[in-house]
């Protein structure tokens, strides 16, 4: 006897054989898995509302506190960072559009701006703390001092006048004036002032110079004596690519975070809406229960407990020592293959999977009737007989009544209307009465119940056959 190969496609038709089982263990598995999952969910919402109210001093746990942990504790840790980050989004582009509305910067025309230019020369006793003098000034002019000097002495907010006024100390730089050219050899300022309206624009340049002026006298005290004078006012309308590039960058900004906090919203699942409308207040949201059971718990359980079953019938089906329906006699006992009887089709109605089923396991066969097949068996024992001499032939099996004694009483009544001799033996290997009769027998069909002979006992039959010299006319396997 050969190793048997196992047929893959055999194998995938008799685990979806038992389709039925799949689908209840499946169901099995959703409401177990779904089960846990709300079980998992109540425990960390209670620890949850444990936690919070640790944390707060007084009052009990609002609706809104509970609807929030739900809602927290329904999302993975994806889904629930996708709307912190939308969350996130929203608040930057509503910062970015008041502050698109309320800046000056903002509003002005790029290619029409009122600017002033202040030119100062720094000079102390001492040169070498020239350099230092510079920093200082740059520096206190650079702070939130000047802006709210100039909030106090214009009513422009402090938060416009930062992007409106830049500071610059250099130190032996040429300074261009309108009329020529001036080097200076002490330290140097040079203050710009920008805005939409050129009386603005003066009247800022005036609180500046002041400014200026009150710091003078203020650093006095602790540097000492020293000059700062005003050496070049230069007042001009200009354009300003720097500032527009400025205000493409925030309107591509906005326009950037709008379409993605859009794109993100529309693919929200609806825990993360849920979720999403208790952290913007959008929406009145309600308890929901559904969304304490994990969809991905629920498909995953049905999932596992469906593959454990059909794992089960697979090793089933490879340690099943049982004759199949679908093996090839000639391959594993080296006896001619006489034929399939099939069942008949009329014994049972089919459904439409079933039927599905029984397409794929017979695919790439033709199908045949049980007549047919049984005219085939019987012209194939006919041949064999013919060609080896013998007028007399003998079926015999293990447990033919199992279902293939009735085949064989079928084959028998074919057979002897063509001349030939028919015995049939049922259990030669455990009925002492049948074996004797098997002195006289010249030539013998093997009739083999498929799912209900084992392998080991063709293998012993053949065996004892073989020793007592009786010729094996080839065998037939029934459904």
């Amino acid at each position: 006897m050969e190793e048997r190969e196992i047929d893959l496609l055999d194998l995938l038709a008799d685990i979806l054989r038992h389709w039925k089982g799949i689908i209840v263990c499946f169901l099995i598995g959703a409401v177990l898995s779904g089960g846990f999952s709300y079980i998992q969910f109540m425990h960390e919402m209670n620890e949850a509302c444990m936690e919070i109210e640790k944390e707060q001093t007084s009052g009990d746990i609002t609706s809104e506190q509970l609807l929030r942990v739900q809602a927290e504790l329904a999302l993975t840790g994806a889904a629930k960072m996708a709307v912190l980050m939308v969350v996130d989004d929203e608040q930057e582009l509503a910062a970015r559009e008041q502050y698109a509305e309320i800046s000056v910067l903002m509003n002005l025309d790029a290619y029409d701006i009122s600017q002033v230019e202040l030119v100062y020369e720094l000079a102390q006793a001492d040169m070498q703390d020239n350099h230092m003098l510079g920093t200082v000034y740059e520096d206190l002019l650079n702070g939130v001092g000047l802006y709210d000097w100039l909030e106090e002495q214009t009513g422009i907010p402090s938060i416009a006048t930062r992007e409106l006024i830049a500071v610059v100390a250099k130190s032996n730089k040429d300074i261009s004036d309108v009329d020529q050219n001036i080097i200076v050899g002490n330290d140097s300022m040079k203050v710009t002032i920008i805005h939409a309206e050129e009386a603005k624009c003066a009247e800022l340049a005036q609180a500046v110079k002041a400014y200026i002026e009150f710091l003078q006298e203020k650093l006095t005290v602790t540097m000492g004596e020293h000059e700062v004078s005003l050496i070049s006012e230069n007042v001009g309308s200009v354009m300003d690519m720097g500032v527009l590039d400025k205000q493409i960058a925030n309107r591509n900004t906005c326009l950037n975070l709008q379409n993605s906090i859009e794109k993100a919203i529309d693919g929200f699942t609806t825990e993360q809406e849920q979720y999403y409308n208790l952290l913007t207040g959008n929406e009145e949201v309600e308890m929901n229960v559904g969304s304490s059971v994990s969809f991905q718990y629920v498909v995953m359980g049905g999932v596992v407990f469906a593959f454990l079953y059909a794992a089960w019938w697979m090793v089933l089906y490879a340690m099943n020592g049982k004759l199949r329906a679908g093996d090839e006699l000639q391959s594993i006992y080296q006896i001619a293959h006489l034929g399939l009887v099939v069942k008949s089709t009329t014994s049972k109605k089919k459904g439409l999977m079933d039927k599905w089923i029984e397409q794929l396991r017979n695919r790439g066969k033709r199908t045949v009737t049980e007549e047919q097949s049984l005219e085939l068996a019987t012209a194939a024992v006919k041949m064999s007989a013919m060609k080896s001499g013998i007028d007399t032939v003998c079926f015999m099996g293990c447990d033919l009544k199992a279902g293939a004694g009735t085949v064989c009483d079928k084959l028998k009544t074919a057979l002897e209307k063509d001349k030939l001799k028919v015995t049939v033996l049922n259990n030669v290997l455990y009925d002492a009465t049948a074996m004797e009769q098997l002195q006289d027998v010249k030539g013998v069909v093997l009739v083999e119940k498929a799912a209900v002979t084992m392998y080991r006992e063709i293998a012993e039959e053949l065996e004892f056959l073989k020793r007592q010299g009786i010729l094996v006319l080839g065998g037939i396997i029934v459904e």
